[in-house]
This record gives C-alpha cells, structure tokens and sequence, in this order.
C-alpha cells in the first residue's frame, strides 16, 4: 500500500514530512472474518487498510493502495466499500485505492472482503486417492506393478503433505500455493501410473469372442461325437427280437438241429457196418 500526498500550502516542505509519518503510520492487516481457520469452515477473508495523518497542523489529501493477493479477480472481491479497483500489469495483480481529505492527525480505516479462494476441496484430494487406488489394481497382474505401486506411494505422500488448516491468514495463503503444487505434482504421477494401463497387452475385443466361438464350436463337435458313438454302441449290444424271439436263440437252436442230424446220420451208418 501506498501514500500519495498533494501539496495544499502551509510550511515549505511540511508535505514532504508528512508523507514520511504518513508512510510509516500507515498498516494493512489480513484477517478471517471466522475465528476459527479451519479451510472447509472460513469463506471470506478482509484486508483492513489504516491510514494516518501524525500532522497536528495541517490536513493532506492522500491516495492510498495496496495490491491484492495475484489470486484474486474483481468477481472475488464480494465489498469494497468506496475503494476502486484496477490492474497492474507489472505485478499481475489488481489493487484496491482511493482517496481522502484527512485533517490533522486523523485516521481512516477501509476493509476489502474477498471470497475465500485458497483452498482445495478435501473431495478433490480423495478422489485422487482413489483413482491411484483403482489404477494399481488394474496393474495387479502385470510387469508395471512395481512402477504402479511405487507411484502410488508417492500419490499418497504428496496428497499427506497438503495442509488444511492455518493459524493466520497469511499462512493460509501460502500453504494454497504450496498445496497446489502438491496436487498438481500428485496428479502428473497419477497420469504416468495411467498410461502404463494403456500400455498393457490386452486381447482385442473381436478376437475374444472368435476364441469364445471356436471353444464353444469345438465343445459342441466332442459332445456330438460322444453322443453318436454311446448310441452305436448302445444299439451293438442290444438284441434283436423276430417273433418274440431273440436272434441269439435262433442261430442257436439252428446249430443244435444241425448237430442232431449229423448225430443220427452216423449212427445208421455204425448199424450198417455192424450187420
């Protein structure tokens, strides 16, 4: 924050003295509009500008800035009072001024209410936690399992680093920038553990229904083929009935007969050879 002062008479170089008090009387004060700092719990912050005249003769006409956190964009600042706000573009940063008629050794005070942007939502960090989790186990079964694990370990140890609370304001915001290159880091780690599933062989889909069609073609030809030879078998081993007779009985009884005549053919012949 700055102190302009403009020369409104009275003592030759009194305008030069009083911009120097002025300068060092002069204070801004961050501060959570909760007591409590907790990040899910706090959402706004103020800036509180002070400013002092340590004339005792004579009133000043000051401008008074002072730049905003680079985090911050106009939609941002919910109230600021009679404050503008303008860019710089050397700092890349807005700030908020303006200017005031102050008499001899008075003091003004302007507050700045922002939006509480510096914080990371705690789904956000699970979620990470997660998908590092569901990528390992995808890589369960393959040669990237060591890399995946190693690099979910260092998903977890970056995510652990994160810091939720602050004891002032000022620490708040350093902790967001320092959280947000954790989880950006965190998040390149778990892209890499990613692109290993991608390099995983996996079997095209097409490919895996023709296999599926070929064993289930195949199954079905050894079934038909079992089938056919227990009916061939089965129709082997069973007799055929004529006239409510088997066919065995038959043959069998034809060879007795058979046997019966060539029996008695040589009997007569032994009685003729006797007489």
């Amino acid at each position: 924050m700055f102190l302009r002062k403009q020369n409104q008479g009275g003592k030759p170089g009194g305008w030069i003295l009083g911009s120097i008090f002025l300068v060092a009387f002069l204070a801004c004060i961050f501060y959570f509009s909760d007591v409590i700092f907790a990040q899910e719990q706090v959402k706004t912050i103020v800036i509180k500008i002070m400013g002092v005249n340590p004339s005792k003769e004579q009133g000043q006409k000051l401008t008074i800035k002072t730049h905003l956190p680079k985090e911050v964009t106009p939609e941002d600042v919910l109230d600021k009072g009679d404050l503008e706000i303008s860019y710089d573009t050397e700092k890349s940063a807005y700030y908020v001024y303006g200017e005031y008629e102050l008499g001899p050794e008075e003091t003004i005070e302007r507050e700045v209410e922002i939006r509480n942007i510096w914080q990371i939502p705690v789904r956000e960090i699970e979620s990470l936690r997660i998908k590092s989790a569901e990528t390992v186990e995808l890589l369960e079964n393959t040669e990237f399992k060591e890399k995946a694990d190693f690099l979910r370990n260092s998903i977890e140890a970056k995510l652990s680093e994160i810091k939720i609370t602050a004891i002032n304001p000022q620490k708040h915001i350093s902790n967001f920038r320092d959280n947000v290159a954790l989880l950006e880091a965190a998040k390149r780690d778990l892209m890499l553990s990613r692109a290993f599933v991608s390099q995983v062989k996996v079997l095209p889909t097409l490919t895996i229904w023709k296999l599926f069609f070929i064993v289930v073609i195949v199954l079905l030809v050894l079934a038909a083929s079992f089938y056919f030879f227990w009916l061939k078998q089965s129709k082997g081993a069973t007799p055929i009935v004529i006239g409510g007779a088997a066919k065995d009985d038959i043959t069998l009884k034809q060879h007795t007969e058979e046997e019966q005549i060539e029996v008695s053919a040589d009997d007569i012949e032994k009685l003729m050879d006797d007489q």
